[in-house]
């Protein structure tokens, strides 16, 4: 179905920005610690992307403003191509290639996948990720800045960075973009938790290189000199602007490098400051003038707006207006532009105070045909109107289709330039539009101009050129309520008809927390399907416990999977799932050990009149196992080799859902006591830096670290309790001519 629109520009919605109009109003009038504290409110709770998503963060915000597919590598100034990714580090041919530089060091802090921290927050904060090449990551390492040391080479070439055993020193035309991300970190990060409710690290800028594996780095007064040697740029603020796109905060010491000194210097707070931004028309279109405002407050000192198309037009003063006064009001003019057109400007008092900001004009309204989403979907598992088809034998064109088609919708879920729209609840009426450029806002209404494409099963549009906005806020469509079975990749033909869809899956538990890749399953009693924590966000889900689950549909590598977009897709659900017999076996003679699919109440689990043998097996009593809370020893009589079938009912979760379930099992009787299977009874966890280890029996144990160093050994020891720094150790314990080896992460 196609229909013909014309859209005035009364319809258009909000400009894209770069920022709300007064981002930094609550921090005005303030100096050190308060001023500090109030810019960690403005910035913090940003959207946490995952680590494999800032590859497509950088490819933006560091792009060569001269050769749209290459990106500028930050220690050397190097252009290489955006998609040299060293993706093998023990490829010889990648050391030229680029990877993400963690300019404020994971190591002081401890976060990262290694670390105490959770992987997203301060370890994917693009505002300290830049691009370097492989060697001179590794050359960097986790040093401190500071100036000085011997000349870097890259390769065979010397670069204009130096370093020495603990220091590292950048070449100069990054010097000030390096210390503004420092301090923007130090006050970004301030302990607490993050939205999703995981704990932060406490970074702070000291005076003093060598503070390694403290959360510190310096050298503080290095990086104040840096931060006047080399000024804001118009790099940095079109790189702020993107990573705002994506991530929702900016650094506000590219925004206002005063601020620099008011927090980490001994300036005092600014008496002069711009308040009350505006923009008339607040949605400027094409042959509008634009009159920019803003209060004083403070003594005029000539207060002056320049603009210009490009950052770099404004830092140049390439046009200038005086601004008028009406009491503490100033005003000027900006001349009208072009459809689209991209305006930056600053407002400035003499160069005592100043407020920037940037706007798009709106686009050119929208008078083409609009084509049905569920005729872009069709009825089958390929859109008819796919102009190329990618599987696994590569990329069919078909020229017939080699036409842009335009679509609407309300975006449903948007992850950086990469979003969904719905057009109605009818199924088939999503779709997934990739890379576009455009970053859309959750409830905003559009028009979206590309090209179909099927991708390995899964319906997109690309090559967007248009995006046109309708309006904002709208309520989203309902979700579609579905068994888990429904959008299970093994049901193909039902899950297809949601796909880009809204859904929703009521009281459906988590059967397995980690598939790989993001992914983990839940089952509503119908049959599982896969849930994916996305760029936007991640959840941790317990094995055994109830869940309602909202999200998108999606499908790519061969899987349909929910995607998750905020906290809301993920409630807590009423479990009435009935627990299962995992798996039966015969350990020693006269013993039958049972695992439940999950964790069952002592009282019912101990109740011997709740299991049932054929072949005249008797249970004579029955002991939950200390700490697997899921696991029963069954003490049986009459039991011999063979096949066996054991019966339970009775047996309750949590929850009070019964067992009802039988299993076969094949006893093979064997010499060994249920004593003797020693390790069974050892409790190991670690809380606070300490690790713990419980049930040892006289036993030896010896605790190894990453790199094969002995840090503890103990022998004859019936439990353990002993301080290890944060990360992955492998204990052996040994009793007699046994011995067993367990992993554990120390926290």
């Amino acid at each position: 179905m196609k229909k013909t629109i014309l859209l005035g520009s009364a319809l258009l919605s909000l400009a894209s920005i770069a920022q709300p109009l007064n981002y930094y109003s609550t921090a005005n009038g303030l100096t050190g610690t308060a001023l500090k504290t109030a810019l960690h409110d403005i910035i913090d709770d940003h959207t946490e992307l995952e680590y494999g998503t800032i590859k497509t963060v950088i490819r933006q915000a560091d792009q060569d403003p001269n050769n749209s597919n290459n990106i500028i590598l930050l220690y050397t100034g190097n252009s290489i191509s955006k998609w040299d990714f060293a993706s093998d580090p023990n490829n010889p041919a990648n050391n030229d290639f680029w990877n993400r530089e963690h300019v404020w060091a994971k190591s002081h802090g401890n976060f990262g996948p290694n670390g105490v921290f959770t992987e997203r927050g301060a370890n994917t904060d693009a505002h300290h990720l830049r691009p370097v090449d492989m060697t001179m990551n590794s050359a960097r390492g986790y040093k401190d800045f500071n100036t000085g040391g011997t000349v870097v080479n890259n390769g065979s070439t010397p670069t204009d960075c130096y370093s020495s055993t603990n220091t590292w020193e950048p070449r100069d035309a990054v010097k000030g973009d390096v210390a503004r991300m420092i301090f923007y970190m130090a006050t970004r990060y301030e302990g607490g938790s993050s939205l999703a409710g995981f704990p932060e690290p406490d970074l702070e800028v000291v005076n003093s290189v060598g503070t390694f594996p403290l959360p510190q780095m310096g050298k503080l007064d290095t990086l104040l000199a840096w931060h006047t040697q080399d000024p804001v740029d118009d790099f940095e603020l079109n790189r702020n602007d993107v990573i705002y796109n994506w991530q929702g905060n900016r650094n506000p010491f590219i925004d206002r490098p005063e601020f620099v000194d008011m927090v980490f210097g001994s300036t005092s707070a600014n008496a002069d400051y711009f308040t009350n931004l505006a923009l008339n028309p607040v949605l400027p279109t094409q042959g509008d003038v634009i009159t920019v405002t803003a209060d004083l407050t403070g003594t005029p000192d000539a207060p002056k707006l320049f603009w210009g198309n490009t950052w770099q037009d404004v830092l140049d003063s390439t046009n200038t207006v005086v601004m008028t006064a009406s009491g503490s009001t100033y005003s000027a003019d900006i001349p009208s532009q072009v459809y689209s057109a991209k305006v930056y400007f600053r407002i400035k008092n003499g160069n005592s105070a100043y407020i920037s900001h940037n706007f798009k004009v709106q686009p050119e309204p929208f008078t083409g045909t609009l084509t049905a989403i569920t005729d872009v979907q069709g009825t089958g598992a390929i859109s008819p109107l796919a102009w190329q088809v990618t599987d696994g034998s590569g990329t069919q064109t078909n020229s017939a289709n080699n036409v842009e088609v335009s679509v609407t919708g309300v975006v449903t879920g948007a992850f950086g330039d990469n979003f969904f729209i719905q057009e109605s609840n009818e199924i088939r009426s999503g779709l997934y539009i990739y890379s576009s450029g455009f970053f859309p806002a959750v409830g905003d209404s559009v028009i979206v101009t590309g090209k179909v494409k099927e991708y390995y099963s899964m319906t997109e549009l690309v090559d967007i050129t248009g995006l046109n906005t309708i309006s904002t806020g709208h309520l989203l469509p309902e979700f579609h309520i579905v068994s888990s079975n429904d959008v299970a990749t093994s049901n193909p033909t039902v899950a297809e008809d949601y796909e880009s869809m809204l859904i929703k899956v009521f009281n459906a538990a988590c059967t397995n927390d980690d598939l790989g890749f993001g992914m983990w399953e839940i089952n509503d009693g119908s049959g599982a399907c896969a849930v994916h924590n996305t760029s936007t966000y991640s959840y941790s889900p317990i094995v055994n416990t109830a869940y309602n689950v909202s999200g998108i549909l999606t499908f790519n590598f061969d899987e349909f999977k929910i995607e998750l977009r905020f906290s809301e897709d993920i409630e807590a659900g009423t479990d009435n799932i009935a627990p299962t017999i995992a798996d039966v076996t015969t350990p020693t003679t006269g013993i039958v050990s049972v695992v439940f699919s999950e964790n069952i109440t002592t009282a019912t689990m101990e109740n011997i009149s709740n299991y049932s043998f054929n072949n005249g097996i008797v249970v004579t009593s029955a002991a939950q196992h200390a700490f697997q809370l899921s696991k029963v020893n069954l003490t049986v009589e009459n039991i011999s080799n063979g096949l066996h079938t054991l019966t339970v009912t009775g047996c309750l979760d949590n929850a009070g859902n019964e067992v009802n379930d039988s299993y076969e099992f094949t006893s093979t009787i064997n010499n060994v006591s249920l004593e003797e299977n020693v390790f069974e009874s050892i409790n190991m966890w670690s809380k606070a830096s300490t690790l713990y280890i419980s049930g040892l029996n006289q036993m030896n144990v010896e605790v190894v670290d990453e790199l094969g160093k002995i840090v503890y050994n103990k022998i004859n020891s019936s439990e353990v309790s002993t301080e290890l720094e944060a990360g992955v150790y492998f204990v052996k314990v040994t009793s007699g001519n046994s011995s067993q080896i367990f992993k554990q992460i120390v926290k």
